[in-house]
């Protein structure tokens, strides 16, 4: 205030504009591409890294934890049954879901992301549940479930064979999620999936019998192929049903969560495919966005 009695008059409204246009503050979009993650984010970011360091370092901790796992799960009758693989992944749906539901609530305090809690929307879960387990059911009952392995795997087996079926599926799903939108018969069945532009995470499922077939192929085809060749390990195929799930789900859901891989590892990542809920345009690509940027034009 001393400064501005010490202006002469014609001066004071030059000063007073000079004070008040200030920079307008970025977006969140816009802070999150600036603001690079701190603290547990920070740690969380570069977490794979420093795995597979301590990997080359001495790979027997990982590779014996591995090795535990397995004989656990063959110890249990689930490794006897032909279904393990289909509640896995069903299992990790429903907890995913839930998971991003409660967040996406607390955040946003809108109702419609819990909705499908209450008894009245029961089908929006049992629907798609009864469905496609009862699919996979009648699956085996033509193709029967491939033989147990008898050894275990080294973590950088597992590790490889995951991201490779992740990479895949993400490869496959683009032709086939781009022919739902641009080939009449297939846009009538994928409307359905569309039904909100402001995407809850229980959106993830919703989507008719046609579309969901589809998906469900893609995963058993690329569960199948190992760049080790011979068998997909039984550990590679389960692991990749749990992150398989969370990928899809986190990509169906309008809060961003600071978590999110999009926000982690923006170099692999996207987390365009709920901008092209919202009504974005592109998006074809469920996780990445080379493929997008390769044949869309912005």
């Amino acid at each position: 205030l001393s400064s501005m009695r010490l202006l002469p008059p014609r001066h004071m409204k030059l000063y007073m504009s000079t004070q008040t246009q200030r920079p307008p503050n970025p977006t969140p979009a816009t802070k999150s591409l600036l603001s690079p993650p701190t603290g547990p984010l920070f740690i969380a970011r570069f977490a794979p890294l420093a795995v597979g360091g301590w990997y080359i370092v001495d790979p027997k901790p990982l590779d014996a934890t591995v090795a535990n796992a397995f004989d656990i799960f063959m110890d249990s009758p689930a490794s006897h049954a032909c279904m393990t693989e289909a509640v896995v992944a069903s299992g990790a749906f429903v907890f995913w879901i839930a998971l991003f539901s409660l967040y996406s609530y607390r955040r946003t305090g809108d109702e419609a992301a819990i909705s499908w809690t209450k008894l009245e929307n029961a089908s929006e879960w049992f629907n798609p549940l009864a469905s496609y387990l009862i699919s996979i059911f009648l699956y085996h009952q033509i193709h029967p479930h491939p033989a147990m392995p008898q050894e275990s795997i080294s973590f950088s087996h597992l590790a490889i064979e995951v991201a490779t079926g992740i990479f895949l599926y993400d490869v496959l799903m683009y032709p086939l999620h781009y022919l739902m939108h641009n080939f009449g018969p297939m846009k009538k069945f994928h409307h359905y999936h569309h039904r909100s532009s402001v995407v809850h995470p229980v959106e993830t499922v919703q989507h008719s019998y046609v579309d969901g077939v589809l998906q469900v192929v893609v995963n058993v085809l690329v569960q199948q192929v190992t760049p080790f060749g011979g068998q997909k390990h039984i550990l590679s195929r389960l692991a990749h049903n749990v992150l398989i799930t969370y990928l899809l789900t986190e990509s169906h859901v309008s809060a961003e969560p600071p978590w999110a891989s999009y926000k982690l590892w923006p170099e692999l990542f996207s987390g365009r495919h709920r901008k092209h809920h919202e009504g974005g345009g592109g998006g074809y690509q469920q996780f990445g966005c080379w493929i997008d940027d390769l044949f869309i034009k912005s």
